[in-house]
């Protein structure tokens, strides 16, 4: 399982289509974000950029894993909000689902193809 950081790399390079963005970003240099996107590919055993002369793409599979991986650092910064019916100590008045569920969620159905 990619570690956080791999992910948080990805996430913002794929948003940004530039290693040197995510880097200013993340406060990492654009070699450090080039070098987590190659270690999460060689993880995932697929690319997920296509690289040009100063330009970036998302694969097909990266496009896939993007989507996966915006919805599952959404939800965990979300984890770190307490609404403020929890802060009042008064009981929530809807359940939502618990911090980590995937049950429906788009990044459960993400499917990362395993071969290049």
């Amino acid at each position: 399982m990619p570690s956080l950081d791999l992910l948080q790399g990805f996430e913002a390079a794929a948003r940004h289509l530039s290693f040197t963005k995510a880097g200013e970003e993340l406060y990492l240099t654009q070699s450090a974000v080039s070098r987590q996107i190659k270690e999460l590919e060689d993880q995932l055993g697929v690319e997920l950029f296509h690289r040009r002369h100063r330009a970036l793409a998302l694969t097909e599979a990266g496009q896939q894993f993007y989507a996966a991986t915006a919805q599952v650092l959404t939800t965990l910064r979300g984890c770190g909000r307490r609404p403020a019916a929890r802060r009042s100590r008064s009981p929530p008045r809807t359940r939502s689902p618990r911090c980590g569920s995937s049950r429906g969620s788009p990044a459960s159905r993400a499917r990362i193809p395993t071969s290049r």
